[in-house]
């Protein structure tokens, strides 16, 4: 890939002076000042990726440094799965107030911090928010699960026809005094792996329905990051996908999370897999690191089998055969 010269290399991580401003607004409310010199209010009570933007100024450094590469001033992002805005508020200041940025983040939780982040960066003027979950359908409800300390937004759990049901959910994911008690096991020892979640319903659009509102002539970057709905998305998203010629495409995936996928979904990917594919695409998967002059590393195209047995978890890139990526 093309190495720019940019405000973020491993070496501005380590060297940005002056120092980066991490100021408390009250509440569970800080807002911080990036590596990039973007600015966001973070959740204080999360423990993923709010922890990391604090401490580091950074989230994910492969993923930020290709998100700039990709983004030019003027360029239209569709970023799904916003969270508190850290991948929004990077792609507004990249494409500038001639450029355009769709920010979807369906969970009622994150989108008070979507919304102040984009205020805080000065990027809310170009970019528009939508409360919508992302699939292949438009208005359907849907239940989900949101843990606070991990910023995961889950489906309801299904447990099996002879099992218990799943215990009722707290009001409040966070941990506290009132919510400890669900973390620990029967000896009182905590539980890594147990997570707290809140419930809440989120209603359903397509990106073509959001393109078609907006009247976007293309999209040059589409970010999606839906814990296991990006097949559906993309599902919804293949008129704007074929009138964009350019388009960029990142998705969060793995192959084993490709086998817990249901039915439903595994036939989408197999429609996108074929849809994509036939215009021309090529999968890759991004290294999670970054070279010191701020170059990045992509696996050789993935097939199919790959995709779908080998894949590890992490972040993959779909563009023509033809894209050099500089």
């Amino acid at each position: 890939m093309g190495v720019l010269d940019d405000r973020l290399t491993t070496r501005r991580f380590e060297d940005r002076s002056p120092p980066r401003r991490v100021m408390p607004l009250g509440g569970d409310e800080i807002l911080v000042e990036t590596a990039w010199g973007g600015h966001l209010v973070v959740p204080g009570f999360n423990i993923d990726v709010a922890i990391g933007v604090m401490r580091d100024g950074v989230h994910e450094p492969w993923t930020t440094r290709l998100v700039q590469l990709l983004l030019r001033p003027g360029d239209i992002c569709l970023h799904g799965g916003a969270g508190f805005g850290y991948f929004a508020c990077l792609a507004g200041q990249r494409v500038g107030a001639a450029g355009r940025v769709v920010a979807a983040e369906p969970n009622p939780h994150l989108l008070p911090y979507l919304l102040k982040s984009l205020h805080w960066n000065g990027s809310h003027g170009h970019t528009e928010v939508f409360g919508r979950a992302l699939s292949d359908e438009e208005g359907r409800d849907i239940a989900c699960r949101f843990d606070p300390q991990r910023l995961a937004t889950l489906p309801p759990r299904c447990p099996p026809a002879d099992g218990p049901s799943e215990p009722a959910l707290p009001e409040d994911g966070r941990w506290s005094a009132a919510t400890m008690g669900r973390l620990l096991d029967a000896e009182g020892r905590w539980g890594r792996t147990i997570g707290l979640a809140v419930p809440f319903t989120a209603r359903t659009t397509t990106i073509d329905a959001i393109a078609n509102l907006l009247a976007l002539p293309r999209i040059d970057l589409l970010h999606l990051d839906l814990g296991g709905a990006e097949p559906l998305a993309l599902r919804g998203a293949r008129r704007v996908i074929t009138a964009s010629p350019d388009c960029r495409i990142l998705t969060r995936w793995s192959a084993a999370h490709h086998a817990r996928l249901g039915e439903r979904r595994r036939a989408a990917f197999e429609e996108v897999w074929d849809f994509l594919t036939g215009l021309g695409y090529a999968v890759r998967m991004l290294e999670p690191l970054i070279d010191r002059d701020g170059g990045l590393q992509l696996s050789p195209p993935l097939t199919h089998e790959v995709m779908t047995t080998l894949a590890l978890p992490g972040l993959y890139l779909w563009s023509r055969c033809d894209d050099d990526l500089t």
